[in-house]
This record gives C-alpha cells, sequence and structure tokens, in this order.
C-alpha cells in the first residue's frame, strides 16, 4: 500500500541512480531527432509514406531508403535506452542490490566502441553512465 506523506513532513531529496539517467539520456537522444532536420524531415517523409512498408528497403533510391534507416534507428535507440534505464532503475530501487557488473561492463564494451567509431557522439555520456554503475550502491 502507497505511503502519503502528511502536509509538512518532510521529503526526502530525488536521488537519480544510473536507471534515472538512462531514461533522460534515451529521451534526449529521440527528442534530438526532432531538432536534427536530417532526422527530422526523413522520419516525416516515413509517415508522410503511411509508415508501413516505408521502412523497406528501395533499390532504385538507396540515399533516401539509408536517410530513413539512420532517422528511424535514431529513435529506436533512444527508445531502447528508456526501456534499459527503466529496468534498471526498477532494479535497483526493489532489490537494493548493486547492480550486476555484467550490466555496467557491457554498457562501458558498448559505448566505448561505439564513441571509437563515431567519436562526436553521445557515446561518451553513455560511458559515463556505465562507469557510474560499476561503483554505484
Amino acid at each position: 500500500m502507497p505511503q502519503f506523506k502528511r502536509r509538512g513532513e518532510p521529503t526526502k531529496p530525488m536521488k537519480l541512480n544510473p536507471g534515472d539517467t538512462l531514461v533522460i539520456t534515451g529521451i534526449g537522444h529521440s527528442l534530438l531527432a526532432l531538432a536534427i532536420p536530417f532526422f527530422r524531415n526523413s522520419f516525416i517523409d516515413i509517415l508522410k509514406d503511411g509508415y508501413v512498408g516505408s521502412l523497406s528497403p528501395n533499390i532504385h533510391n538507396l540515399p533516401r531508403t539509408a536517410a530513413r534507416h539512420s532517422a528511424w534507428w535514431f529513435v529506436q535507440f533512444g527508445v531502447l535506452m528508456v526501456l534499459f534505464g527503466t529496468t534498471l532503475s526498477w532494479m535497483i530501487e526493489n532489490t537494493h542490490q548493486a547492480i550486476p557488473q555484467e550490466i555496467a561492463w557491457g554498457t562501458i564494451i558498448f559505448s566505448s566502441i561505439g564513441a571509437i567509431g563515431l567519436p562526436i557522439s553521445g557515446y561518451w555520456l553513455v560511458l559515463v553512465q556505465g562507469i557510474w554503475m560499476l561503483h554505484y550502491r
């Protein structure tokens, strides 16, 4: 049963955990797609075509297909980060155990590989969050 605060009762300050910051990062990543004209225009193009089948490869227009796939996966990665962060946050808050090392190291390795291949990107932010996971208690 939920506990409700009485008026005037002090509240605990909100403490962010690595899962929460992954959710924030994922939301920001997906919203960034709307701010970058290349992704925004490609996504609008997908919706204008009615979405269904609009991501299918088109051999006659490979640049358009690549642009659509890039936009789609940019948004999808943000959504996946939100799902991962939500799950991690739930685990932290409900099990009161340390984050499994495999999750932390997996995040570090994944983001390191991404940062090497795409140095000007948000992979560095995820790398920092992975390192934080190693030390979060």
